[in-house]
């Protein structure tokens, strides 16, 4: 008997012996798993294929968005642009893989799972808009993406021991700050938190439910790019001085200085002394004003310009009131409108001949009860600089399609909509469908707008994409405008001739919004960067309601 026992001791520590050695050898091989069965001392090895085949409960899918929550916005402007830098590096230089900047997420689900739902309910991440492709192999410590797990109440019932020991292998060699748990109930994410105080795979605080604060998601996605951002630019400074380096060098900077201010409040260093005294210039033909870093633009309407002595007094004050430089320039030097039956399509002056785009289709509704209204209350709408009331619309020289309403003649008129009422025997042949979707004219925030996707159809360039640069500091005629810049590859530039008028669309929590109405661009500003890349646009809500205000007449915008 006591031979016997001997026995057992030593099988029991050679067992235990064996066990730790091929726990070892799968911290050094990543791809096997160690599964022992007491019952009989046996061990069974499983490979990465095996796994797979046998006991895989999770599928990965990468999960890439356009159009997210707002507090993306910069990541997904920051990793577009820096992504196309590293690509062009690349083309010449070796770099590592950890300097590629990458976006998106690793989703680690099951077949069942509705993916664009539970990204939407989660992240807000628009169903429209949102791909998914599946990943295959082994994650390790270079791993440099966030991994959600999503361990619904589903999950906990049906669990087996393969199941979790398939998260504890796949989470094992991961920075326990880039792993995430989804769940669906309070009982389940009970579970997924016993079950993260066991094994340590991440921080209690990344177990989600759908109403969960995400901000420690989104700042493990952005420092993740941040650091991939700096390993490129570690990458750059390594090589020896070329003109690529020293070109990309200054480019993907400014990037990394974004990402490494991204919480700092943003203080403008005009003053609201300044402004006044800028809005107070009005009848000396000041119109607008735009901040570029330390230099102040003040645009100037020469026609206006009664006064030269009170001109160069109120300047005196302005400058007095600006830490910085300011300069001074013709509205008529800076921008260009860009004016060149489906909405989309051109749209022209039947006086001047100037060109533009048909921005979309609307039905007129009186704000006052009265008479029954006309059948005829079709109307469309462009850019107010292009067309003004008692001016015909037409296609094209011979083809008119009605009589614009609104508004006042004003040939520089830039924060208007032009509303053109169409001709009954024109209403048959309009075409409004593209998307079949509703438009949303609502205030999105103005704090949500910046670094947002935008994209638009004009009638030269068709649809390109965009996103907005500038929301603040920026002002012609006392209100607001925005200037969108192209989003590369996709588009060389937003708009262009031909185009003004075109509707600016972006999608916002699960709604497509009509944000703004295609201008023009600039022709020429120093200290701007992109400057002749942007597009003006002013926004569509205030235009709008400009013409509510005056003619007591609400526009119900058709389907896109």
């Amino acid at each position: 008997m006591a031979t016997a026992g001997r026995i057992r001791v030593k099988l029991e520590e050679e067992f235990q012996d064996t066990k730790k050695k091929l726990r070892r050898t799968m911290e050094r091989h990543e791809d096997i798993t160690v599964k022992p069965c007491q019952q009989n001392h046996a061990i069974s090895v499983w490979t990465k294929e095996e796994n797979m085949e046998r006991k895989s409960t999770f599928l990965r899918s990468l999960v890439d968005f356009e159009f997210g929550p707002p507090v993306l916005n910069l990541y997904q402007y920051v990793a577009e642009e820096s992504h196309l830098l590293w690509s062009e590096a690349r083309e010449l230089f070796l770099l590592s893989s950890s300097s590629e900047p990458k976006k998106g997420l690793f989703l680690f689900h099951d077949n069942e799972t509705d993916l664009r739902e539970l990204c939407w309910e989660h992240f807000e991440f628009d169903p429209h808009s949102t791909s998914f492709s599946a990943e295959e192999g082994h994650l390790d410590s270079h791993t440099e993406v966030v991994c959600v797990f999503v361990v619904g109440e589903l999950f906990w019932k049906n669990s087996q021991a393969n199941a979790l020991l398939e998260i504890e292998n796949q989470t094992r060699f991961l920075n326990k700050s880039h792993v995430f748990f989804i769940t669906d109930t309070d009982e389940a994410k009970d579970q997924a938190v016993k079950f993260t105080k066991k094994t340590k795979c991440c921080y209690l605080t990344h177990v989600f439910q759908v109403a969960s604060d995400k901000t420690p998601l989104y700042d493990a996605m952005y420092e993740i790019l941040q650091r991939q951002l700096d390993n490129f630019l570690s990458d750059l400074h390594s090589r020896a001085s070329t003109g690529l380096v020293r070109d990309l060098t200054p480019k993907l900077e400014p990037f990394l200085e974004k990402l490494r201010s991204r919480k700092k409040r943003h203080q403008s260093s005009l003053t609201k002394q300044c402004v006044s005294k800028i809005k107070s210039g009005k009848e000396l033909g000041i119109v607008g004003h735009r901040l570029c870093g330390n230099v102040l633009y003040v645009y100037e309407d020469n026609k206006m310009s009664t006064d030269p002595q009170k001109k160069a007094d109120l300047r005196k004050c302005i400058e007095e009131n600006f830490n910085g430089v300011v300069c001074y320039k013709s509205i008529s030097d800076v921008f260009s409108p860009h004016c060149a039956l489906r909405w989309g399509g051109p749209l022209g002056n039947g006086i001047t001949g100037r060109m533009g785009t048909l921005g979309i289709f609307g039905t007129l509704r009186d704000t006052i009860e009265g008479p029954s209204q006309s059948e005829n209350n079709i109307i469309a709408l462009s850019s107010g600089h292009l067309i003004h009331e008692n001016v015909a619309a037409f296609l094209s020289v011979n083809d008119r399609i009605g009589m614009c309403i609104w508004p006042a003649n004003s040939s520089d008129n830039i924060l208007d909509v032009s509303v053109v009422k169409l001709d009954q025997n024109v209403i048959d042949r309009i075409q409004t469908v593209i998307l079949n979707e509703k438009i949303t004219v609502g205030d999105i925030p103005k704090s949500h707008l910046l670094d947002q996707p935008v994209f638009k159809y004009g009638a030269t360039t068709g649809r390109t994409d965009g996103r907005i640069n500038i929301v603040d500091d920026f002002q012609l005629f006392d209100e607001d405008v925005m200037t969108i810049l192209p989003r590369r590859p996709q588009s060389n530039e937003f708009s262009t001739n031909g185009d003004s008028g075109a509707i600016v669309l972006t999608r916002y929590r699960g709604k497509l919004h009509g944000v703004g109405v295609i201008y023009g661009g600039c022709l020429t500003l120093p200290n701007c960067q992109n400057i002749r890349e942007e597009t003006i646009a002013v926004f569509l809500r205030r235009a709008m309601d400009r013409f509510t205000n005056a003619t007591q007449q609400t526009i119900e915008l058709d389907r896109i």
